[in-house]
């Protein structure tokens, strides 16, 4: 038999059975053994799953895009997606150390520009503040007008959270 008679039965027989120009994707857990935030990939110790040794290159995105990209904890388990035309990317993030959105850092844990504010107790903490200055005002203007001067504390503005409010981002607890 000739090697392209050959070939011909192989290929037969996937088209038979299905197989052919498939791309079977695998699904391995492994944990984050180290990341190169600068080429946007990583190297997953597998723990589960057709691997059985370290994935390298595995990719923080499908595609690189200014979209949503989710930087690992090292050390931390993922899930990692792949096939045999495909590259490694991570599907599912136990813990998350960075997220960058359309290119705008946003740090988790120890995140230099400390927490989000809580802005109805702000709010609130604004405004009791200000009644309190308005009381002093008053008092002052008496120990004025007991002097024999005169002065009239001018009223103060409430504060309204809808203008300083960023409503494009939300948290709780």
């Amino acid at each position: 038999m000739n090697e392209q008679h050959d070939r011909s039965i192989i290929s037969s027989i996937q088209k038979m059975s299905g197989s052919y120009n498939s791309d079977p994707v695998y699904l391995v857990t492994g944990t984050v053994s180290s990341i190169d935030e600068d080429n946007g990939t990583c190297t997953v110790d597998a723990i589960t799953g057709n691997a059985t040794t370290e994935i390298t290159g595995v990719e923080f995105q499908t595609v690189v895009s200014d979209g949503l990209l989710l930087i690992p904890v090292k050390d931390s388990e993922v899930k990692v997606c792949f096939s045999k035309y495909t590259q490694p990317f991570i599907i599912q993030y136990s813990q998350i150390d960075k997220m960058y959105l359309s290119g705008v850092k946003i740090q988790f844990n120890d995140g230099k520009l400390d927490g989000l504010i809580k802005i109805i107790e702000l709010t609130d903490k604004l405004n009791n503040f200000k009644t309190e200055i308005s009381e002093e005002l008053v008092k002052i203007a008496a120990g004025i007008a007991a002097g024999g001067g005169s002065y009239t504390p001018g009223t103060l503005s409430q504060f309204i959270k809808s203008d300083y409010e960023n409503t494009s981002i939300t948290h709780g607890s």
